[in-house]
């Protein structure tokens, strides 16, 4: 029987997420476009620019900021927290990466040829993070469907999956509470309410699973009698 839900959260959570990040990363949209274009020029797929006859490239001169002003401290600090929060909210997304560094002569993630790292986890958590919403969304439409419409079937590999997001979540929270001091403040709450949002998702998911489970059991002892 064809899989329908009244509500897609399968759908709904992986493009809220990614509408979140975008919001986060708004400010640093320009920082973003520079390296992306500097990525792009790297592999020859936009020109580089031309030089002139005394050697430079025609480019004005960067600004270089005071990094002793309060002013510039407290950007760099708002801007690190909300790279932070995008990080730990698709956490689970970076777990491609760390494995291909685990294996990797390297020892260290792939980043495109003329990106900073740091730029290019901004960008690729997100998208990678999205497989994990997704499923995460399935657990939810199985779960509030199961009684009233034919709900999408949770495989054993979703629930490994997650199981996967359970750790994540039921660590991260963990984490941050015997933080200590760390947990008076706003930005290790807001990871502490993150960790506690996988952890539910995970939970979603497997007592979709369950259910599903003993109302297939249910059925076949019908069938049987």
């Amino acid at each position: 029987m064809r899989e329908r839900s009244a509500f897609l959260f399968r759908w709904i959570l992986p493009l809220a997420q990614m509408v979140l990040c975008a919001a986060l990363l708004w400010p640093l949209w320009p920082e973003l476009g520079q390296q992306i274009h500097a990525s792009l020029r790297a592999y020859g797929i936009v020109p580089r620019s031309i030089e002139q006859s005394d050697g430079t490239t025609g480019n004005s001169t960067p600004i270089v900021p005071d990094i002793t002003s309060p002013e510039w401290r407290r950007k760099l600090r708002q801007k690190e927290e909300r790279e932070r929060i995008v990080a730990v909210l698709n956490g689970l997304g970076g777990i491609p990466e760390v494995a291909y560094a685990m294996v990797s002569p390297a020892h260290a993630v792939w980043v495109p040829n003329g990106m900073y790292t740091w730029i290019w986890l901004d960008i690729s958590w997100p998208v990678l993070g999205m497989f994990f919403w997704f499923f995460a969304g399935r657990g939810i439409e199985a779960l509030l469907s199961a009684r009233k419409l034919p709900a999408p079937r949770i495989r054993w590999w979703e629930i490994v999956l997650a199981l996967v997001m359970l750790a994540y979540g039921g660590g991260l929270a963990v984490a941050m509470v015997a933080g200590g001091e760390l947990f008076e403040t706003p930005l290790w709450r807001t990871f502490v309410l993150i960790g506690l949002m996988w952890f539910s998702l995970g939970v979603s998911v497997v007592l979709a699973g369950w259910w599903q489970r003993r109302l297939r059991r249910a059925a076949s002892k019908v069938k049987l009698s």
